[in-house]
C-alpha cells in the first residue's frame, strides 16, 4: 500500500478588525480599528481611533508567555 503525504500550510490568523461605531451609542468614536500582526512568539497591536479630538494611533508589542511592551 502506498500512502501520500501532502504537508498543510494554513495562512496565519487574522486578529484585525474594526469596530461598527453606528452601534456604539456610549462613545463619541467615529472610527476605532485594531491591526493585529501575530507571529510564532509575539503579537503587535496598533489601534488607531478618530474622534472629536482628531485621530489618535498607538502600539503595543506582546511577548506571548510575558509582559506587554508599549511604544
Amino acid at each position: 500500500m502506498l500512502v501520500a503525504s501532502a504537508a498543510l500550510t494554513a495562512d496565519p490568523a487574522d486578529f484585525s478588525g474594526k469596530e461598527n461605531m453606528e452601534k456604539s451609542t456610549k462613545s463619541n468614536l467615529t472610527s476605532y480599528v485594531n491591526k493585529i500582526d501575530a507571529t510564532d512568539n509575539t503579537m503587535h497591536v496598533k489601534t488607531t481611533t478618530s474622534g472629536p479630538r482628531g485621530e489618535r494611533t498607538s502600539e503595543r508589542t506582546y511577548v506571548i508567555g510575558c509582559c506587554p511592551s508599549s511604544r
